[in-house]
């Protein structure tokens, strides 16, 4: 499809599909801005949605990028006319020029690629296993500050907000989300600790502030979604909007409401006055005279985030445009950073305790870093806070779009997925390891952990689902343990279930998308029986059997026992000789190089 756009003029949006080319060519003297959004078409007809230019930026020849995502896209052309050719259906020669990345490595490894991806750094169980705790929540008026080093260039971030406590929901959740060249800690570049550790540095400018419109100088403020609406009525030019789930706000968050039918009730950055927990009011700029018929939906400057039942509960954001910057010293894995505000004393939050190591490159994490700040106050609403070094790592995790397609991997399990309790970081558990070693700028692996200390699989598997429900984006391979130590020793039992577990997961795997499943046993467990480890036994080589029948891999874990009937953990790898878990020399060999063999044979590197 080609379109000619006329000197002085900004075309409609025209709609464009994931891996379409598009490409623009000015005539002489001319120049093009090519814009994009990922809003619905609703929000593009009504004028709501947000646009972000494109990685070419204003050019002033012929130019063209592949899209990563579907997308609306407009052109503006000055100084003379443009045309706007849209390729839906490149050719693979095409797509090559694009890209030597996934898509040029292996025809098969493109089906299972995305642009955007979940990294979770620490599991689903908190200190000591706890699924859900009820007590030990921090009641600071706190905001903590993450800076975390990305696979590849990235574009647009949302936030995954998880809730852990059991004690109460996580209301008025506020958060930045901003990129930085500096990975320093210290007073590099000439600028201080806090500038360097919590700020935005671009070209060695420190910007602890809200980004001017069309720049990276700065924060971007994060857009929750609301609660769907129950109704919207008024009194004179005050509106009331009630929502069906309790909405998580307090008085004073800035709302847009669109897509009403009545269009008084449509307003943009309103603040408002909170009611009661399930309703709102603010003010119109007219009367709308009625209750509206069709009450349309809301977005807000925070969030609330309900509190667990069975399963974690997750809010995710909208997507916030801003494109990674260089980095000062020249690594290729630009940083991301992310400030959440909590306030403890009226909503009091869990916690995670991240270890000291992580903020500077090390062989475990195979030279990533992972840098937390803090303040007692709110610095979201503060971006200029000074903010020093901390331990504290709250449960909010980046969706990362990314300028190349990146392979998404998860790992489900109990503890022996998880090791944050086995490892010295906390966080490098063997899968991430064996990313680690296979992930390149050009080729990124991004993993996202769901080990579950101290559950059984029915929980863990829930927790991972219950991910994928809020809308995180699937994996292309999720690596999941068919049964734990928590479910109990082998029995007939555990094997009915084991099979009734995996019919589960090719279900979910089939309705998500998710491209690969891999499946892996049990670790050893020192107190099984002769008749137990036989029956552990016939229940890996019948789940083999069943991944085989429906085209899963099966990944066996080989090494980690001594070869006895019934086996036994090899002493020099186990974990405290407890007989369940694996230590951290057994972490990195056998296990991650076990798993850096599987993964890079399955993507064919």
């Amino acid at each position: 499809m080609t379109i000619s756009i006329p000197a002085a003029t900004i075309s409609q949006p025209v709609a464009a599909g994931r891996g379409s080319i598009v490409a623009v060519s000015p005539d002489s003297g001319a120049s093009a801005v090519v814009e994009y959004t990922t809003a619905d078409a609703a929000a593009v007809a009504n004028g709501v949605a947000k646009w972000a230019i494109w990685s070419k930026g204003t050019v002033g020849a012929s130019a063209s990028d592949l899209l990563g995502d579907n997308v609306f896209i407009r052109v503006t052309a000055t100084g003379g006319a443009v045309a706007l050719d849209i390729d839906s259906h490149p050719s693979t020669a095409s797509l090559a020029a694009y890209r030597a990345d996934w898509s040029s490595a292996d025809p098969w490894a493109t089906t299972i690629t995305r642009n955007e991806a979940l990294s979770r750094i620490w599991g689903v169980s908190g200190t000591g296993g706890v699924l859900h705790p009820g007590v030990n929540q921090s009641p600071s008026n706190f905001t903590s500050s993450m800076k975390m080093e990305m696979e590849a260039p990235f574009y647009a971030v949302r936030l995954l907000r998880i809730n852990r406590s059991a004690a109460n929901s996580l209301d008025a959740q506020k958060a930045l989300i901003g990129v930085t060249g500096s990975n320093a800690i210290d007073t590099s570049y000439g600028l201080t600790v806090s500038q360097n550790l919590t700020t935005p540095v671009i070209n060695g400018v420190s910007y602890a502030q809200l980004a001017p419109a069309g720049t990276a100088n700065g924060f971007q403020p994060v857009i929750w979604p609301g609660r769907e609406v129950a109704s919207l009525t008024n009194s004179t030019t005050t509106a009331t909007l009630t929502t069906k789930l309790p909405h998580g706000l307090i008085t004073g968050a800035i709302v847009t409401v669109r897509n009403v039918d009545l269009p008084a009730y449509n307003v943009t950055n309103a603040a408002v006055t909170v009611t009661s927990t399930t309703a709102f009011t603010y003010t119109m700029g007219a009367d709308p005279g009625a209750a509206a018929t069709v009450v349309g939906s809301y977005t807000a400057n925070m969030v609330g985030v309900l509190r667990p039942n069975v399963d974690q509960t997750y809010a995710q954001s909208e997507k916030t445009y801003i494109k990674s910057v260089p980095r000062l010293d020249g690594s290729g894995r630009p940083l991301l950073l992310i400030r959440l505000h909590c306030n403890g004393t009226v909503y009091p939050f869990p916690f995670h305790t991240m270890s000291a190591v992580a903020r500077t490159p090390s062989t475990a994490l195979r030279g990533r870093t992972y840098q937390m700040a803090y303040a007692l106050s709110d610095a979201v609403a503060t971006p200029n806070t000074l903010m020093g070094l901390a331990g504290e790592l709250l449960d909010v995790y980046p969706v990362v779009s990314y300028s190349v397609p990146v392979i998404s991997i998860w790992g489900v399990g109990d503890s022996t997925m998880q090791n944050d309790a086995l490892v010295t970081d906390k966080i490098s558990s063997w899968m991430y390891r064996a990313c680690l070693n296979l992930s390149t700028p050009q080729k990124p692996i991004v993993y996202a952990n769901f080990g579950a200390s101290s559950q059984n699989s029915l929980t863990y598997w829930n927790q991972a689902k219950a991910a994928l429900a809020a809308g995180a984006p699937a994996p292309s391979i999720m690596v999941i343990g068919m049964d734990s130590v928590n479910d109990g020793v082998n029995t007939d039992g555990t094997i009915i279930n084991a099979f009734g577990f995996a019919e589960d997961v090719i279900s979910t795997a089939k309705k998500y998308g998710i491209g690969k499943v891999v499946m892996c046993p049990r670790m050893p467990l020192n107190t099984l029986t002769a008749p137990q480890y036989a029956l552990k036994v016939a229940q890996d080589i019948e789940l083999s059997k069943l991944a085989a029948a429906y085209g899963i891999e099966w990944m066996p874990l080989p090494g980690l026992g001594d070869g006895a009937n019934p086996e036994r953990w090899a002493t020099a790898l186990n974990y405290a000789a407890d007989g369940y878990h694996p230590n951290e020399a057994c972490i990195e060999s056998p296990l991650s190089t076990t798993a850096t063999a599987f993964i890079s044979n399955l993507l064919r590197l």
